[in-house]
């Protein structure tokens, strides 16, 4: 009876232990499914979070190529207003001066016996202008600055010229010796700024400088700057 007792207990035991058995298989098994589950949906999570930063850093190197085209763009632009500032100021710096040269004007007002020109000089810069230089051209020629040594070169005959130190303001006038009775005239003259300027046939002004240019242009046509024979002005 005893055995009999013990094999029905031994055989209840094994039942318990195999449902636990097999309930603990499934348990691991619904486990391992919802571990491997939240591992994929981690994973997918994972991968879109990727996704995201890559296009987010693609987009942001996009923006950041943008704007730096953007900002070497500006730059140029910035360079090109600096430059056509700076050419504004100089084109307003030479204003005053272009003024000047304009109302500085002479030319022939009558014939005073066979070789003399009375030549009147007309002063409308409301200031002393100084160093005059008048130029007599021969013949028909057409007196500009680059054509001067053309005119008067070095080896022949030196210009017929006349050299006033000061030009009062208005008119005023002044003799010149002229061996051509067809002739012309052009000068330089200094300005309150220093700088010389010339004045050819036809009344173009052109900006020489300093007097180291100045007289390096006279020079150039047999003339020595700094003993030019001094006349006084009429006024």
């Amino acid at each position: 009876m005893k055995e009999r007792n013990w094999l029905t207990w031994l055989t209840v035991l094994s039942l318990v232990v195999g449902f636990v058995a097999m309930g603990t298989g499934i348990w691991l098994s619904y486990e391992a499914v919802r571990v491997s589950r939240a591992k994929d949906k981690v994973d997918e999570e994972l991968y879109i979070t990727q996704k995201q930063s890559q296009a987010t850093e693609s987009s942001l190197k996009r923006q950041n190529s943008k704007l730096t085209a953007a900002n070497s763009s500006l730059k140029t632009e910035n360079q090109r207003l600096k430059e056509n500032n700076l050419g504004l100021k100089n084109a307003a710096q030479k204003l005053p001066e272009k003024a000047e040269a304009a109302g500085m004007n002479l030319w022939v007002k009558e014939k005073k016996g066979k070789h003399t020109l009375l030549v009147k000089v007309d002063n409308e810069t409301g200031q002393t202008e100084r160093n005059l230089l008048i130029l007599l051209i021969p013949g028909t020629s057409e007196a500009t600055l680059n054509n001067l040594p053309k005119l008067f070169p070095v080896n022949g005959a030196k210009p017929q010229y006349v050299y006033v130190k000061k030009v009062p303001v208005g008119s005023s006038s002044i003799s010149l010796n002229a061996a051509n009775d067809n002739s012309d005239l052009a000068f330089f003259f200094k300005n309150n700024q220093e700088n010389y300027w010339f004045k050819g046939s036809h009344g173009r002004s052109d900006k020489i400088g300093s007097y180291s240019h100045f007289a390096k242009t006279l020079s150039q046509i047999g003339l020595n700057a700094g003993k030019l024979k001094v006349t006084k002005i009429k006024k």
